[in-house]
C-alpha cells in the first residue's frame, strides 16, 4: 500500500466496504472511522457506519452518523432509508414513515421503500393512506412502463 492510498479516504471506505461484504462488520467499522479521520464529511463512511451500528445499544451511534450525512447532503436517499430502518428498530413508527417518505420524495423508483412504508401504515391501521400509497405506486410503475415506449 502506498502512502498516497493511505491519505485517500475513499481507499479506506472501499477497504471497509470489502469487509462489510464479507460479513466482517466490526473490522469494517475501523476502516470507515479511518476515512472519517481523513475527511469528517465523507458521506459514504458516515452511511456505512450508520448501517453497521444496528445492534441494541448502537442505535444512537447509527443515528448520529446518518444525521451527519443528511446534514451534509439532505438529498442522499440511502441515508434516509437507513435512518428509517434504525427508527424501525427503535419501534418509532412515525419517524420511520417520515424517513421513508422523504426517501421516496427523492427517489420514487425504490420498490422496497414503498413496501416498507406501506407495511408500517398497515401496522398502524392507516388503511386509507395505505391504499393510497399502493395506488400511487401502481400509477408510478404504469407511468414508467408507458414512458418506455415514448
Amino acid at each position: 500500500m502506498s502512502n498516497d492510498s493511505e491519505k485517500n479516504p475513499d481507499y479506506w471506505v472501499n477497504m471497509g466496504f470489502s469487509l462489510t461484504l464479507e460479513g466482517k462488520d466490526e473490522q469494517a467499522k475501523k476502516y470507515y472511522k479511518k476515512a472519517l479521520e481523513l475527511d469528517p464529511d465523507n458521506i459514504a463512511a458516515l452511511i456505512n457506519l450508520g448501517k453497521g451500528a444496528r445492534q441494541p445499544g448502537e442505535l444512537e451511534e447509527s443515528k448520529k452518523h446518518l444525521f451527519r450525512a443528511i446534514e451534509i447532503d439532505p438529498n442522499i436517499v440511502e441515508a434516509w432509508i437507513n435512518l428509517g430502518i434504525v427508527y424501525g428498530l427503535e419501534k418509532n413508527l412515525e419517524e420511520e414513515v417520515s424517513c421513508y417518505s422523504k426517501a421516496l420524495e427523492l427517489d420514487p423508483s425504490r420498490a422496497e421503500t414503498w413496501h416498507n412504508r406501506g407495511r408500517i401504515l398497515k401496522e398502524k391501521k392507516m388503511y386509507n393512506f395505505y391504499c393510497y400509497i399502493l395506488v400511487s405506486k401502481v400509477v408510478y410503475i404504469k407511468k414508467l412502463e408507458i414512458s418506455k415506449f415514448d
